[in-house]
C-alpha cells in the first residue's frame, strides 16, 4: 500500500496588510486654545485631599468659600463676595476646584471626543478592514485545505485515504493494540466514489461516496 501524505493547512501571515502595520494616527493640534493637552500628553488632574488641610481652615476659608458659592447660585451675591471669592480660591485652592479645574475636564473631553472622531475612527476602520483580508486569507487556507483533502479521498483504492501510523497504538492498551493489528492485516476500510478492486488476502468494507451502483 503507498503511503499517502495528507494536505496540511499552511498559513502565511501577511505583511503588506496586516493589522499590526495600521498605526494610530497622531494628532499634532485638536483644539487651538483648550486646556486640555491630550492627545499630544496627558493631562494632570487635580485631586482633592481635605485631611491635609488644618481645622481652622476647613472651620474658616472652606466654610466662608461654600457660603459664598451658596449665595452666588441664590442670586444675593455683592461686589465683596467677589472680591473675596478670589482671595479665598488662592488661599485654599487646593482643597476646592476651581474653573480652571472644571475647564481642563471639561477640555480633556472635548479633546477625546474630536480625537476619536477625526482621528481614531478613522484608524478602527483601516484595522477592521486589515482584519477582514487576513480572516479571508485563512478561508481561503482552508477552502484548499478542504479541497486537497477531497482530491485525497477519492484517489484509488490503491492509496488509501488514511496515512500509515495516524493511529498511534503505542498509547493504546494492549488488547486494543491487538484487535487493531489483526483487523489491518485482515479487512481495510475504503471510501470513494468507485467501486474498487478486492485486494488479496484481505476484506475490505466500502464507504460509497458516490452513485450507488446498481
Amino acid at each position: 500500500m503507498a503511503k499517502v501524505t495528507m494536505p496540511r493547512v499552511t498559513i502565511v501571515p501577511g505583511v503588506e496588510n496586516s493589522t499590526i502595520n495600521v498605526q494610530l494616527t497622531k494628532a499634532t493640534q485638536i483644539n487651538a486654545g483648550n486646556p486640555s493637552a491630550f492627545p499630544l500628553a496627558k493631562d494632570n488632574f487635580k485631586g482633592l485631599n481635605y485631611q491635609s488641610a488644618s481645622k481652622s481652615e476647613l472651620k474658616t476659608q472652606l466654610a466662608e468659600y461654600y457660603a459664598i458659592m451658596n449665595r452666588i447660585m441664590a442670586g444675593t451675591k455683592t461686589d465683596a463676595d467677589l472680591a473675596n471669592l478670589t482671595t479665598l480660591t488662592t488661599q485654599i485652592r487646593e482643597f476646592v476646584l476651581t474653573d480652571d479645574d472644571y475647564n481642563l475636564v471639561v477640555g480633556a473631553l472635548q479633546n477625546m471626543q474630536t480625537y476619536i472622531l477625526n482621528f481614531m475612527y478613522t484608524d478602527i476602520n483601516n484595522k477592521a478592514k486589515a482584519m477582514d483580508a487576513q480572516l479571508n486569507a485563512v478561508i481561503g487556507d482552508i477552502n484548499r485545505f478542504m479541497s486537497d483533502l477531497e482530491t485525497v479521498y477519492s484517489k484509488s483504492p490503491s492509496q488509501y485515504p488514511i496515512p500509515d501510523n495516524s493511529v498511534l497504538t503505542a498509547k493504546l492498551e494492549q488488547p486494543v493494540q491487538d484487535t487493531l493489528t489483526y483487523t489491518n492485516s485482515t479487512r481495510g476500510v475504503i471510501i470513494s466514489n468507485t467501486k474498487p478492486a478486492n485486494p488479496v488476502s484481505k476484506e475490505i468494507i466500502w464507504f460509497n461516496t458516490g452513485t450507488p451502483v446498481r
